[in-house]
This record gives C-alpha cells, sequence and structure tokens, in this order.
C-alpha cells in the first residue's frame, strides 16, 4: 500500500502545543561564571540515541574519543598549531553536543499520538474506479492511498504536492481527476466528502510535544561529567586566548 501525503500536509493541519518541562533547558545547561550552554530539543527531530564519538588530530595523531571518557586538562591543547586547536576544539563541541542530545532522549516522555480516526479531515473524499476496480482512494486532506505500489509510485511523480499553497478537498478533486484521466477511471464522491470552506473551519489538530524532565536528567551521573566536560572546553578557549596574547 503507498499513501501520498500533500506537500503542505504538516505545515496546514497540525498545531504543536507548547511544551511545558519541569526545569527550563536553560537553567539545566547553565554553568558557573554565568556561561550557559543553550539545550537544542527538536520537536519532531529524532536523535541517535547511542553516545557520540569524535575523531581530531592532536599532536600529529588521530585520536578517537568516545562516552564522555576523555579528560581535557593534561593536553596542553592551548599551545597547538591554529589547524589543530581548531580541529580539536570544533570535533570537541560536536561530541558535547551529540552526547547532550543523548542525555536528553534518555529522559525524554514522547506522548501518545492523538486519535485522528473519526476526523473528518482524514475522512474519504472520493474513490477512483477503473474496469470495476478501485485503483485510489482520496481524502479530504489531499492525501491519495493506493494497493497498486507500482502505481503509487508513478503517481508521486505527477500528483500536485498542492494548491495555492494548501491543501484539502480542492487538492484532493485535483488529483482525482488527475488520476481519473491518466487511467480512464470514474470518480465516485464520498459521503464523508468535505468542501474547501468546510475543510479550512476544522479545529487544528493539536500534537504534543515530547518534553524532557530536566530535574531527572540532572541527576543523571552523566549530566554531570558532560557539564565537567562543558566547562573544560570553556576553560581551554580562554587558556587559548591567554596564549595567544603572550606571543
Amino acid at each position: 500500500m503507498t499513501t501520498i501525503a500533500p506537500a503542505s500536509y504538516y505545515g496546514t493541519r497540525y498545531a504543536g502545543s507548547d511544551k511545558t518541562n519541569s526545569t527550563k533547558s536553560e537553567q539545566a545547561y547553565s554553568l558557573p561564571g554565568d556561561q550557559e550552554a543553550k539545550a537544542r530539543t527538536g520537536s519532531d527531530t529524532r536523535v541517535d540515541s547511542r553516545p557520540s564519538s569524535a575523531t581530531f588530530k592532536f599532536m600529529g595523531r588521530v585520536i578517537d574519543a568516545t562516552n564522555l571518557a576523555v579528560d581535557l586538562k593534561p593536553m596542553n591543547i592551548s599551545e597547538l598549531p591554529e589547524d589543530e586547536y581548531q580541529s580539536f576544539i570544533e570535533g570537541e563541541a560536536a561530541r558535547i553536543e551529540a552526547n547532550r542530545k543523548y542525555l536528553e532522549m534518555q529522559h525524554t516522555q514522547f506522548p501518545e499520538p492523538p486519535d485522528l480516526s473519526d476526523y473528518p479531515g482524514n475522512k474519504p473524499y472520493a474513490t477512483v474506479t477503473v474496469d470495476g476496480r478501485v485503483v485510489a482512494t482520496i481524502f479530504n486532506d489531499g492525501s491519495v492511498q493506493t494497493d497498486d505500489n507500482a502505481l503509487g509510485s508513478k503517481l508521486k511523480d505527477i500528483l500536485k504536492g498542492s494548491i495555492n499553497g494548501t491543501n484539502g478537498p480542492d487538492l484532493a478533486q485535483d488529483r482525482a481527476d488527475q488520476i481519473a484521466d491518466m487511467f480512464g477511471g470514474r470518480i465516485s464522491k464520498s459521503a464523508t466528502a468535505l468542501t474547501q470552506p468546510q475543510y479550512a473551519a476544522l479545529p487544528k489538530i493539536v500534537v504534543q510535544q515530547p518534553t524532557i524532565d530536566y530535574e531527572a536528567m540532572m541527576s543523571d551521573p552523566l549530566y554531570a561529567q558532560l557539564q565537567k566536560q562543558t566547562g573544560n572546553l570553556e576553560i581551554l578557549k580562554q587558556q587559548r586566548e591567554a596564549f595567544l596574547s603572550q606571543q
């Protein structure tokens, strides 16, 4: 089975709710001395839930570091040649960010998706029949569903993604016409078909955003390690500035 969603589907029908966390991300990642590292959490972004690794060049050797295991203090990073220093700092910053996302994922709660089984915008708009066989079902939001995967692949390349920048019954009708013209099929309107104004008047679908339990996260031993590593990286940057000022 193949489903072809309209191009503007998520942007026009879904509204995200405000997420309420037990502690603000800015507070969770604040460092001593008013140094703050902002937490980045994409609502519809999935990240790799494994600890990261980073590779950087140090003293002529390629070093691989994993799982927050590198203590930066013994390394005289501040006096490295510029290219090696930048390579180390960039790699370390990327690794810290990846591990931060990994840590957040361990304490992220994903809500159940909304039940849309009775939502009018997802009800059938029409079917296209060829020689007595339904080849495609078009829904009020403009999405198309077919049991023929080969047909579905073909339709993905030719069906319009939107009508005047939006989706809904107007797009559903246009797509039904396209499919019927292609195969000489017959369009049958469904009893649940909506008009574009009716569709536009439907309430937005509220999708609850994932939430991070920052209080629990800050009690995680990995959090202390991450804070230490972030602080060490800031110290290295300050040491580099001091080193360069003496040259």
